[in-house]
């Protein structure tokens, strides 16, 4: 990649992206792929570690997948900064994977990984591992009713104060999906109303089936479980979706 490094940050900012795929025959994909793009940091704490993690959005119409993984415009830069060993991310996505494998696809989607070696503005960076988005199109969401929110805390939700709701943050909630629009209250709406049959109810069989694909929470809490991903419960860093 290339970018101005004084003024990278967490807004976007222009940046030239390429890819170079030595095995692009197997798969099906291109030996070399440039595009103009927009990148910016990504994380929290992380963003003050040497070996930065960022977020790319390719400009330019993508028609293939790269490294053999699904076709995306939004693509994670994953400097494994917090992994020593470079083995556990990438353990834990294909994992997950796995446990998923036999559900049907509109209950489960693929999210690929690909190690890769990183230059910005031609200084090697290290190993990094490129990692497909989960957003509106991994998910295939309904382009006029579908919904996607992001647990980025451990706050508490009011699910009794559900209606107008405005802002792109909620409670522990940040809404991905939609994006730019004037109102947000109905997406809002829609997908709360889901959540608090099983958060703000009577927890049985029949509201967790009704809420959610029952076998891909069970596979969740399973995860969570092998992993103590003890920074994953409650809310945090988890997924919602409404598909249509």
């Amino acid at each position: 990649m290339n970018f101005n490094e004084e003024k990278m940050g967490t807004e976007y900012i222009y940046s030239e992206f390429s890819i170079t795929d030595p095995n692009y025959i197997e798969n099906n994909a291109k030996y070399q792929f440039y595009s103009d793009s927009k990148a910016r940091y990504r994380g929290s704490s992380t963003r003050d570690l040497a070996k930065k993690s960022y977020r790319v959005k390719l400009e330019n119409t993508v028609d293939f997948g790269f490294l053999g993984m699904n076709c995306s415009k939004t693509w994670i830069l994953d400097p494994l900064a917090t992994d020593s060993s470079n083995l556990r991310t990438k353990i834990a996505s294909d994992l997950w994977g796995n446990m998923n494998k036999d559900l049907e696809k509109e209950k489960y989607a693929e999210l690929n990984s690909k190690y890769v070696e990183v230059y910005v503005n031609g200084k090697y960076k290290g190993l990094y591992l490129l990692k497909e988005v989960i957003d509106e199109n991994l998910l295939k969401l309904n382009k006029e009713s579908g919904v996607l929110i992001k647990g980025i805390n451990w706050n508490l939700v009011n699910f009794k104060e559900i209606d107008n709701i405005n802002e792109v943050a909620y409670g522990p909630f940040e809404l991905k999906y939609p994006e730019n629009q004037k109102k947000y209250s109905k997406s809002w709406e829609n997908i709360l109303k889901k959540l608090k049959q099983y958060y703000d109810g009577d927890i049985s069989y029949k509201s967790i089936n009704e809420t959610f694909y029952i076998e891909n929470l069970i596979n969740y809490k399973i995860f969570l479980f092998i992993l103590s991903a003890n920074d994953n419960y409650e809310f945090k860093n988890i997924y919602y979706s409404i598909k249509d």
